[in-house]
């Protein structure tokens, strides 16, 4: 990283990052030096509003098997058709190929059954912003998916430590 443009106060910070992820260690031995990152390959959005659909978009865009849960059949279909009229509009706008467009939509799989993604490598919810509605969500998360899914949100206004 060039440090020539980057103020002190960012130095000391990345500096303080530093250290403390060298002391990073855990009970059974796991430490910054000997920890790898979990392979993701399979990821899932749960929640097909503007930002779940955006989620979806940009992993599918990165090369994952994107799956993309609504909690009902009327909610998958105003999701696919926003996805469609996604496509279409970023398509007229240059920034998608008609195959880019043909990739997205074959690539995202839409699906109401939560038990889908109990293979997956990486779920984000992306639901209503109501704490018992995510924390019911997680709990019927850790009972479907893998032991070693890890599991995201995008809460913009909610306390993820409670």
């Amino acid at each position: 990283m060039d440090f020539a443009n980057v103020s002190d106060e960012v130095k000391t910070y990345i500096m303080n990052a530093q250290q403390k992820a060298s002391q990073w260690h855990l009970q059974n031995g796991g430490s910054w030096q000997n920890s790898k990152a979990a392979p993701v390959k399979t990821a899932a959005v749960i929640g097909g509003g503007t930002m779940g659909r955006g989620i979806a978009i940009a992993l599918c865009r990165a090369g994952y098997h994107t799956t993309l849960v609504e909690n009902n059949m009327e909610s998958l279909e105003i999701c696919r058709r926003e996805l469609t009229t996604t496509y279409a509009r970023e398509k007229k706008l240059g920034r998608l190929t008609s195959l880019q467009c043909e990739k997205l939509d074959n690539g995202i799989h839409l699906t109401t059954d939560l038990n889908s993604l109990k293979n997956c490598d990486l779920v984000i919810e992306a639901v209503f912003e109501k704490m018992k509605l995510k924390t019911e969500l997680f709990a019927k998360l850790s009972q479907i998916c893998k032991p070693t899914t890890i599991f995201g949100t995008n809460t913009s206004s909610l306390n993820i430590d409670e």
